[in-house]
């Protein structure tokens, strides 16, 4: 298995689907008109043609961006979690901004920005 991002994934298959559909516009135009009636290939093509173009849109917004520092410390300040000194609220002779700095980009590394 390579190691891809979901962008990369998305891409991939928006591009197989499009790929899908001209295979099965093709082939479906030598099929009779019956067969193509009863499986519908028309609106079945126009679904698979909609549904890539739905993953190109997605596609082409930006990727958000993660918080800042200087945000992270703001809401670890207002959970009382830092004093605004950057101390442990609970402990005043100890400064743990950078551990909750470190903690919070672990987490937002592991499972998003």
């Amino acid at each position: 298995m390579t190691d891809t991002t979901a962008r990369e994934l998305i891409q991939r298959l928006a591009n197989a689907l499009h790929d899908a559909a001209e295979d099965i516009g093709f082939w479906g135009s030598y099929a009779s008109g019956y067969f193509q009636e009863k499986h519908d290939l028309p609106g079945n093509i126009a679904k698979i043609h909609a549904q890539a173009e739905e993953a190109r849109a997605y596609l082409s917004q930006p990727e958000p961006e993660g918080p800042t520092d200087e945000e992270l410390l703001a809401i670890a300040i207002e959970s009382e979690l830092v004093a605004s000194n950057g101390t442990n609220p609970f402990r005043e002779d100890s400064d743990i901004e950078d551990e909750v700095m470190q903690f919070a980009r672990t987490v937002l590394a592991r499972w998003g920005k």
